[in-house]
């Protein structure tokens, strides 16, 4: 069964599935630098974007890693494998919206409640008070 190179784009890498062959002649990673090669790891194997292969303890961690040109390549199953290449972040965060909407009706009204003076007007009930009507829109 002949299967393609498969590819995603993810805000933060651009995923590649497929065999050894089929990942090496699209030149994302060399035939020897793929897990269970002779001096790789067996399972994940990180390259980073200078193309050398950090040595140390399995579980050491590098900062630059994910740095863009990065790549990380993870054996999969059936002789097909992962690989992803990490690039300078390209999208929005998914609660950019909601975090922009949360600001605008409650750093108002936040500042609009610590900037009483009289230390009994900052209670609860006063708080849901002024969020339920910026939440309203009045």
């Amino acid at each position: 069964m002949n299967h393609s190179l498969l590819h995603a784009a993810h805000d933060h890498y651009d995923e590649y599935v497929g065999t050894a062959h089929q990942l090496a002649g699209a030149g994302l990673v060399g035939l020897h630098q793929f897990p269970g090669q002779p001096g790789m790891r067996k399972h994940r194997v990180t390259i980073f974007a200078d193309g050398t292969v950090p040595g140390g303890a399995p579980t050491a961690v590098w900062p630059q890693r994910r740095a863009p040109g990065a790549k990380e390549v993870t054996r999969g199953s059936r002789g097909r494998y992962r690989v992803l290449v990490y690039v300078a972040y390209r999208g929005t965060w998914g609660r950019a919206p909601q975090s922009t909407r949360h600001e605008q009706l409650c750093t108002p009204t936040w500042r609009t409640l610590m900037s009483n003076p009289d230390p009994d007007a900052r209670s609860y009930e006063v708080a849901s008070a002024l969020l339920a009507r910026a939440a309203k829109g009045s």
